[in-house]
């Protein structure tokens, strides 16, 4: 399976920057991923709604955590997330937020040296601990560009209206079924079971939370197969840089990744018919429909070549 010559130029959405600042926002607080892929869902929602959009970035993007985080019943700091979403938004910081967000990457990258420079930043002024960034000297947003007093009040009235803004295009409905869970369910029995490493099979819809032994939910544990590895990485860019996390449902889009990154992960010699076999077993396995999976699977191989068109044209513009 490969991905089309000339991949779909709708399949990126038009709105990417907003997603990867919510993503880096995400990652340099240390959001869960649960909160992530929900606000990243609300985004999408409220973007594609058609409704006018006056709201600045910074403040949608707050606004989809916020609301997240409340959803997902995870503690966030307003003023961390407020500074984050400023700072990483400076020209200045864009080699930090291209850090934090990958894309086109496939597989998920570990976190800069810096990684947690925006949201120490956020904080306020603190006293560097001994081996932190800026104990270390790494480069990292000024803090003098924090907001504080009447300057933060007015940014925090700001994310509270656009939680509101949020709110009414997801129609106050919170609750986002995520495909993490199912591609890491899938990859722990269905593949274990099919390769004879045992584990029952079953459908996507239970199993794992989406963390396992310790690891984050958006990047497995190092003891986790290659094949979700992989597939996580593939649902990161899919959640992130389109809205299949907001039209597909999410056992189907899992089972896709997963057949998609056991093709990638195919041995280049005669690797890819037991790929396709093995993907074809889990399909029928998770009782899901072949040609559904089949055609997610190309979108989210053709992503790949996608992103990185999309990524060299915003360069490109930028540096114009």
């Amino acid at each position: 399976m490969q991905p089309p010559a000339a991949p779909p130029p709708q399949l990126v959405v038009p709105y990417l920057a907003d997603c990867v600042l919510l993503r880096a926002v995400a990652r340099a607080l240390a959001l869960p991923a649960p909160v992530a892929a929900a606000a990243l869902a609300y985004l999408h929602r409220c973007r594609r709604s058609g409704a006018p959009w006056t709201l600045p970035r910074e403040d949608l993007v707050c606004g989809c955590l916020y609301v997240a985080a409340k959803a997902e019943e995870v503690h966030l700091s307003t003023n961390q997330a407020i500074n984050a979403a400023r700072l990483l938004s400076l020209p200045e910081n864009r080699g930090l937020l291209e850090a934090l967000a990958p894309l086109a990457r496939v597989l998920p990258q570990p976190p800069p040296a810096d990684a947690g420079a925006a949201g120490a930043a956020a904080a306020g002024p603190a006293p560097p601990e001994a081996g932190d960034a800026t104990a270390r000297g790494a480069a990292g947003p000024s803090r003098s560009s924090v907001l504080v007093g009447d300057a933060y009040y007015a940014a925090k009235q700001g994310l509270l209206t656009a939680e509101q803004h949020v709110l009414r295009h997801n129609h106050f409905q919170v609750a986002v079924a995520q495909p993490y869970k199912h591609a890491l369910h899938m990859a722990h029995t269905l593949l274990a079971h099919a390769s004879g490493g045992g584990g029952g099979g079953g459908g996507g819809g239970g199993g794992s939370s989406g963390e396992r032994g310790g690891g984050r939910g958006d990047e497995p544990a190092g003891d986790a197969p290659a094949a979700a590895r992989l597939a996580v990485g593939l649902l990161n860019d899919a959640l992130t840089a389109t809205a299949l996390g907001v039209t597909e449902p999410p056992e189907a889009l899992a089972a896709a990744a997963l057949v998609a990154a056991l093709q990638l992960a195919a041995p280049p010699e005669g690797g890819a018919p037991e790929a396709a076999a093995r993907g074809e077993a889990l399909v029928e396995a998770a009782g899901l429909r072949a040609g559904e999976v089949g055609r997610l699977a190309l979108q989210l191989l053709s992503l790949q070549a996608a992103l990185a068109h999309s990524l060299t044209a915003s360069a490109g513009a930028a540096e114009g």
